[in-house]
């Protein structure tokens, strides 16, 4: 009888161990490094994901990962992966929709994140430093299509990108394969410029009215920087000799008024440009270089830049020696 109490003693106080655990996550409230701050001290959310690691089983962690609590979700995962769980990929499927946002630091920086771009991070989707997981290139193939498909790809950020930064790993490495060309142009037509590279990639002719309509687009707001900045990227992957006249007077209205961006907006023109290498396109970059404005540095740079990237015979004697200014 002594034992069976003891036991019985032995189970509840580990129950309440890992239970104030998770009571601590949650009222914490915010998902932490290893680092407190700028300091070197562990942080308290750090202890309490290695007490994750040490003291719940993996079938204790797989109910984690389905927590009311977005925080204690993404640390179970984070723990599951650290004991290199099989049930990992199968869980992470699960979470592929699961869009839950929550406050996270790392060191002195504070922003926000979303329960599958924190999962996907935990198995290197992006390519970059995993946990003890890796997916494989079957994985790696099988979630692709699972995310270009999923609706949360449409969903957009404040700053008119995509809000899930896992669904823009995904285009950036997705190629052009035929089955997949209704897809793509579906989501470029609702507003998904991430994929307009990818569309150009097709050269499909029918395109052309899309990408020029776009091109012409001067809408002034986060969603307008965005746009510009990838239907002037697309470009170089189809030039179609339909959008030189928009691509043109863009640049001639840049020198007439000053009107120069940053690289984020700007230098693409200057890419999309150096994709027609024609006479006129070296009339108009030496018609830009002998303007002297404020922007001329800038402008002189871009030009510059593009002819590095992209040269050709024709534009010879264009380029400046950065060391000597000739």
């Amino acid at each position: 009888m002594t034992l069976i109490f003891a036991f019985s003693f032995y189970l509840t106080s580990c129950k309440d161990e890992k239970k104030a655990v998770v009571d601590s996550i949650i009222k914490r409230g915010v998902y932490e490094g290893m680092y407190l701050g700028s300091t070197d001290s562990i942080s308290p959310q750090w202890k309490n994901y290695e007490a994750l690691t040490k003291k719940f089983s993996e079938k204790e962690l797989i109910e984690l990962c389905n927590h009311t609590n977005p925080i204690v979700r993404c640390y179970a995962f984070k723990a599951l992966t650290e004991i290199q769980s099989p049930k990992v990929y199968n869980v992470l499927l699960q979470h592929l929709s699961d869009t839950a946002e929550f406050n996270r630091n790392y060191g002195c920086i504070g922003d926000y994140d979303r329960v599958t771009d924190n999962f996907l991070d935990e198995v290197g989707y992006d390519k970059r430093d995993s946990t003890n997981f890796r997916l494989t290139e079957a994985q790696y193939n099988q979630i692709d299509s699972i995310l270009l498909y999923r609706d949360e790809i449409k969903k957009r950020s404040w700053l008119g990108s995509i809000e899930f930064r896992s669904r823009r790993y995904m285009l950036q490495r997705t190629k052009p394969l035929p089955q997949l060309y209704v897809r793509i142009k579906e989501i470029v037509e609702d507003g998904v410029y991430e994929a307009l590279p990818l569309l150009a990639q097709y050269k499909n002719l029918s395109d052309t009215i899309i990408f020029k309509k776009l091109l012409l687009d001067d809408e002034f707001s986060n969603r307008g920087r965005t746009l510009k900045n990838y239907v002037r990227n697309s470009v170089r992957y189809f030039p179609s000799p339909a959008f030189y006249p928009i691509l043109k007077e863009q640049l001639l209205a840049e020198i007439g008024t000053n009107a120069i961006s940053d690289r984020y907006e700007s230098f693409p023109l200057y890419i999309a440009l150096v994709q027609y290498p024609t006479t006129d396109t070296k009339i108009l970059f030496e018609t830009a270089l002998k303007k002297s404005d404020d922007e001329f540095e800038q402008r002189s740079k871009f030009i510059n830049d593009a002819l590095k990237k992209y040269p050709s015979k024709i534009f010879e004697g264009l380029i400046k020696n950065e060391q000597t200014g000739n």
